[in-house]
């Protein structure tokens, strides 16, 4: 029974999961399987696949790292955190090479990565399109969307499990839905009072209310108490009811995230409080004084977010395949710092004096400085942004 449930770890469900979420299972597998797996023989296949989960985990947590050290958030240290990990584990054929053994236990570190994780989460981190949210970190409140989003992944990765589901497990999910329902209520207010204009069979609430019924029936069968004998649990999950309950389960998270993307597209923002997942204002958009009690005075993430965004659209208003307009770039110079703009115009020249025509070297030189500085805010104060968004008329 031990090897079965061992196995059934060995295949997690991933839609919806990218490279962080995988590496959270990587976690969570290594850390709960490890006693079990130390008993067993050298040559046995647990064992063996056991060793491959250790080089993935390693492999991600440092691609993981690079990437959000490139972003700049602060607070991680993946890679090394996990070599602290595995140097507290006796598994034959796992190479150590370069891996002091650490002061601490292998839960405490696990427990460390878990913070991490939780933490890059909360940013709603992706590694798949190297951008990361800003909550608020000061304000106690979340963005509603990527709080919704964040809380789905968690939701489904629940659902997808393979085994018995106990008790801790069944109330983290309830806990979950509660606010999923919480914040999908509060959405779908704000995107009717603002009007809106929604894509046919945009049913946020009704798509989450299938998923609802849908996941409640499939843990309901793994958290039966027969549910704990592996033998019983896979004649339970390979009856047609609850695999036609998990095929909805699947369909529904599609549709959400669907939902979500497109009011991600859409520029819909709703700050809400944490306590109660309600909007921190009843105007449209919530202002920084509702939270911090400084009038006019927007914290360094609101500015940054911003000037991202109004930067990412003058990049967007043109296809810079054959070339771009001296408009486009006085727009986009407009947005940079002055050394940025000195670095900006000495791109541009040196591209012409390679031949290229004014209009591609305009475009390569923005091409060049939106890849270098699009997430870099080390150049910048709280002051500094404001002073470039009012000239532009932005604030």
């Amino acid at each position: 029974m031990i090897r079965c449930a061992l196995f059934l770890l060995l295949l997690p469900g991933l839609l919806l999961a990218g490279k962080l979420e995988e590496f959270a299972d990587d976690v969570e597998y290594l850390d709960k399987s490890y006693q079990e797996v130390e008993k067993l023989p050298t040559s046995s296949a647990y064992k063996t696949e056991y060793r491959k989960r250790i080089v993935g985990a390693r492999n991600r947590a440092y691609e993981l790292q690079r990437a959000i050290e490139k972003l700049g958030i602060p607070k991680t240290s993946l890679d090394s955190t996990l070599n602290k990990m595995i140097s507290c584990m006796d598994i034959d054929g796992v190479t150590k090479r370069g891996v002091s053994t650490q002061a601490g236990d292998r839960t405490g570190y696990a427990n460390d990565l878990r913070r991490q994780i939780s933490y890059l989460q909360e940013l709603n981190y992706s590694f798949e399109s190297n951008t990361f949210e800003d909550p608020y970190p000061e304000s106690d409140t979340y963005e509603a969307v990527h709080r919704f989003e964040s809380l789905l992944k968690s939701a489904f990765r629940i659902t997808q499990g393979k085994g018995y589901v106990n008790e801790g497990v069944r109330k983290k999910y309830d806990e979950i839905f509660r606010d999923l329902q919480t914040l999908g209520k509060t959405i779908s207010m704000q995107v009717q009072k603002r009007q809106l204009k929604l894509p046919k069979g945009f049913q946020l609430t009704g798509n989450l209310e299938a998923f609802q019924t849908s996941a409640e029936k499939v843990l309901s069968v793994r958290n039966r108490r027969e549910a704990s004998n592996s033998r019983k649990l896979r004649r339970l999950v390979g009856e047609k009811n609850y695999k036609e309950a998990m095929n909805t389960v699947k369909y529904a998270a599609e549709r959400l995230e669907n939902e979500i993307n497109f009011l991600k597209r859409s520029n819909f923002e709703l700050r809400v409080r944490k306590t109660n997942l309600l909007p921190v204002s009843s105007r449209a958009v919530p202002s920084a004084d509702e939270i911090t009690e400084q009038p006019d005075r927007l914290s360094f993430s609101e500015l940054w977010k911003k000037y991202s965004a109004a930067k990412e659209k003058v990049f967007r208003s043109e296809s810079k395949l054959r070339g771009v307009s001296d408009t486009f770039y006085d727009n986009y110079r407009k947005l940079l710092t002055d050394s940025q703009q000195k670095e900006l115009d000495a791109l541009r020249e040196k591209f012409l004096r390679e031949e290229l025509s004014p209009e591609l070297a305009r475009s390569m030189a923005v091409k060049t400085m939106h890849t270098k500085y699009r997430f870099s805010r080390k150049e910048f104060t709280a002051p500094l942004l404001a002073d470039i968004l009012k000239k532009n008329g932005l604030l």
